[in-house]
């Protein structure tokens, strides 16, 4: 694979995850997003593309000690239960870099939202591990724009 592999490449713990109006929020770890486009199936028994991109769902891990940025998000979280607030859906930005620190791929998530948290099982006899909560996501879109 030398030589073929070309140099800069992005490291999966190089990132930066933006929400339009939150403080800057440190993920240890994002799930994998998908952009998937609905999918009808002819009259032939064959597929086609229905046209429409389908809502996406990701997790993302907070260490708990984290708590201005775990206080934003439980704010955020709480804009979408009743009562729902208009700007419950924000705008996020996930900027990929590469291992030298410049961005190489950004995607725009459209209509994001928080839809659940969950805070990690607790045991005293664990050697100190890193606690994290982890939050989903539900997004109504995914677009690369750079």
């Amino acid at each position: 694979m030398k030589g073929q592999i070309k140099a800069g490449h992005i490291g999966v713990n190089h990132f930066e995850f933006k929400v339009v109006g939150l403080i800057p929020i440190t993920f240890v770890n994002i799930s994998g997003l998908t952009s998937e486009t609905t999918v009808v199936e002819l009259p032939d028994r064959t597929q086609a593309s229905g046209g429409e991109e389908m809502v996406g769902e990701f997790t993302a891990e907070l260490p708990m000690h984290h708590t201005a940025e775990a206080v934003a998000l439980d704010v955020w979280l709480q804009e979408s239960r009743d009562p729902v607030t208009p700007t419950y859906k924000k705008p996020v930005t996930i900027i990929s870099k590469d291992i030298h620190g410049e961005p190489k791929m950004t995607h725009a998530l459209d209509g994001v939202f928080i839809s659940k948290k969950e805070t990690p099982e607790l045991d005293m006899g664990n050697d100190g591990e890193m606690a994290t909560v982890t939050y989903t996501f539900k997004y109504d879109s995914m677009v690369r724009i750079g």
